[in-house]
């Protein structure tokens, strides 16, 4: 079983303004739905909720709140993401940063 995850995505889209989800990116949604398309988002946290299980230690879990969302279309783009992706995956606690995986970083 998958472990829960430790953030609530909030619902509800950026404000008017902040995101770019009309025009060309509204039709690329709508003409193929099932392709994934990069994006650019800023997010916060909108508020804390505390669950109280009954047999188990009180649980904090932030709402995360998407501040704004900006679809990427270029393929220079597109490429520059998928590059910082790998990146900020390897970042994740615990794993050696890209440089170290390469070789080029501290800790090699």
């Amino acid at each position: 079983m998958a472990s829960k995850s430790p953030f609530k995505l909030s619902s509800s889209p950026p404000g008017p303004g902040d995101h770019n989800i009309t025009g060309p990116v509204a039709k690329a949604l709508l003409t193929h739905p099932r392709d994934g398309h990069w994006a650019i988002v800023q997010i916060r946290s909108g508020r804390t909720s505390t669950e109280h299980p009954p047999d188990e230690p009180d649980e904090q879990t932030p709402l995360v709140v998407l501040d704004s969302l900006y679809v990427v279309m270029g393929e220079e783009d597109r490429a520059r993401l998928e590059e910082m992706e790998a990146r900020a995956r390897l970042d994740a606690g615990g794993q050696a940063t890209l440089d170290q995986a390469l070789g080029d970083g501290p800790g090699r």
